[in-house]
């Protein structure tokens, strides 16, 4: 294990790198297609900046990091369990975009490093699964812990207080 922990947050910040430099622009460009055909992205993307996507994906990517660190510095099951749940919301993340990809036929942001990202997540989460020889009612608790976090750092990426936030009000402080 100790030789893939660091593999889930490398795919993560590789993929949220385009993520982030290419979501915004593209919700503006393609404003009419979302409001025909998911009009609930529109709504729930509509305002959020740039520097608050990013600073959603930062707290995010920090808390991969710390369960990472935690799980290789403490050895539990427990927390690799939670790893593991994880590295599956994080891969399940990367099936949507392909399939949104395929819902708008055409190209969405981080559809690259989804395809490029999922195969290698498939290999890692079935190597960690075998390695701890994790049962299927533990894949799907802590996979669905995973997701709860996830869910949860979207919830809070979404809010008010994030739709308008601008670095440079921080910085003229």
């Amino acid at each position: 294990m100790k030789d893939t922990i660091w593999l889930f947050p490398l795919l993560f910040i590789f993929h949220d790198l385009e993520e982030i430099t290419s979501f915004m622009p593209w919700i503006e460009r393609n404003e009419k297609l979302l409001a025909k055909k998911a009009a609930f992205i529109l709504n729930t993307h509509k305002g959020l900046s740039t520097e608050g996507f990013t600073l959603a994906v930062a707290e995010e990517f920090i808390v991969v990091v710390l369960v990472s660190f935690f799980a290789l510095i403490c050895h539990t099951r427990l927390l690799y369990l939670i790893w593991l749940g994880g590295f599956v919301a994080f891969a399940l993340h990367l099936v949507v975009h392909i399939l949104q990809a395929i819902w708008f036929r055409r190209y969405i942001p981080a559809l690259a490093t989804s395809i490029l990202c999922l195969p290698v997540s498939s290999i890692i989460i079935w190597k960690a699964s075998t390695l701890l020889r994790v049962n299927t009612v533990e894949l799907l608790f802590f996979s669905l812990i995973g997701i709860l976090i996830v869910i949860s750092n979207l919830f809070f990426a979404t809010q008010k207080r994030l739709k308008n936030f601008n670095i440079n009000s921080i910085l003229k402080m």
